[in-house]
């Protein structure tokens, strides 16, 4: 008996029903959501094809608005940002992200971005009454983040901000991880996002790792997700420790020979009685100053600290893998060791150059000659020319 004979014979028996619109496209009745918008984030960054430890810098930011209640992207941001680290895109980036070296050499610096990311958020918040990673009321709609898996904004985009000392925005500090919520609504591994749009039976739209199409691409599987009966919540917060960014007007960029001296410090004056405030008379706008407090310039370069041996530190990146991949630290340029005759060079002095005021810090475990010594003890190591070192090697 062949299948179709079979078909009508369960057909006119009755034992054979109708797909439903909703059985047919296997969506769920939708949730509601906690967040009205999602603004969706995929960073590209340089790559290196056999180099894994070097600095990575964000080479594309591209940002889409997703309405939750329709699944309409309705706004989009893209920049692309020039490396300042490594300027030169290897072949492999380009291959892999489809991002010329033009492109790179036409774009503008990662403060500059930051800047523009965050008049694009001042406008869409203004026009859409939004509150960011917040419970809203009646009158206000909740927005928050959201990428694929936490790299984009836990580890790309800190660790730069970390090392070129820009302070990102705190709007940043919470987001939806959508693998790890795909992993536990749907109770299977994402192959990628690629993999995980064709488990549902959809089509990735465009070209993987351009950044904007990933984005539209993240926020189609988000918005399918939702079909599905996913409710999504934040799933990362990070320190709050840091000040936001106000999302204001910027001020504009004041000439260097129109700007206001800056005020004196009077901290240390207190008890100066003679000093006439009136004498002075200068009033500062500190906000028309382009500082690195405020994540208005490049950031200025720090002067590495004295070492215990009246050396001047050296400054250096953690490129090992690791929570502290990218952070900056001193430490002293002699390397530590004892020579033959008993002599210690070296003091072994290090330090985070982002807590320069705090304890964390001090002397190497590799040399617990000047570990178990107190700072005066090894201030008391003698200097020594390049020569004594090769005398002493001998």
């Amino acid at each position: 008996m062949s299948s179709q004979s079979t078909k009508e014979l369960a057909r006119s028996l009755g034992l054979l029903r109708k797909r439903s619109s909703n059985a047919q496209h296997n969506i769920r009745k939708k949730c509601k959501q906690p967040f009205a918008y999602l603004i969706v984030l995929d960073f590209e960054s340089t790559c290196w094809q056999d180099t894994k430890f070097k600095p990575q810098e964000i080479i594309e930011f591209p940002a889409v608005l997703l309405n939750t209640s329709n699944g309409e992207i309705e706004a989009h941001f893209q920049k692309y940002v020039v490396p300042l680290e490594y300027p030169i895109l290897s072949a492999f980036c380009q291959q892999l992200t489809g991002i010329t070296q033009a492109q790179v050499d036409d774009g503008i610096p990662i403060n500059h971005c930051l800047r523009s990311f965050t008049t694009w958020l001042q406008k869409i918040k203004q026009e859409r009454n939004l509150v960011f990673n917040s419970v809203t009321d009646a009158t206000s709609k909740g927005c928050t983040f959201v990428t694929w898996s936490d790299w984009d904004l836990g580890v790309c985009l800190r660790n730069e901000c970390r090392r070129k000392q820009l302070r990102c925005p705190a709007e940043l500090n919470s987001w939806i991880d959508l693998r790890a919520a795909y992993k536990t609504f749907y109770g299977r591994q994402p192959n990628g996002l690629n993999g995980s749009l064709k488990d549902l039976g959809m089509d990735y739209d465009g070209r993987e790792h351009c950044g904007l199409d990933d984005a539209k691409n993240t926020a189609k599987l988000a918005w399918r997700m939702m079909c599905d009966g996913c409710i999504l919540n934040i799933t990362k917060t990070l320190d709050q420790g840091s000040i936001p960014i106000q999302l204001t007007a910027l001020q504009p960029r004041v000439p260097a020979n129109k700007r206001q001296a800056p005020a004196p410090l009077t901290s240390h004056m207190s008890n100066c009685s003679s000093v006439n405030d009136s004498v002075i008379g200068v009033t500062v706008n500190e906000s028309s100053y382009r500082t690195p407090c405020n994540g208005l310039a490049p950031p200025l370069k720090r002067t590495p600290p004295m070492c215990q041996c009246g050396r001047r530190a050296k400054r250096h990146v953690t490129q090992t893998p690791g929570p502290n991949s990218g952070r900056t630290f001193f430490s002293c340029p002699q390397r530590c060791y004892k020579s033959s005759d008993g002599k210690t060079f070296g003091c072994g002095f290090f330090k985070w150059e982002d807590t320069p005021n705090s304890n964390e810090g001090g002397y190497s475990p590799r040399f617990p000659s000047c570990t178990k010594k107190s700072p005066a003890s090894c201030a008391s190591v003698p200097s020594f020319s390049l020569k004594d070192i090769s005398n002493h090697s001998k």
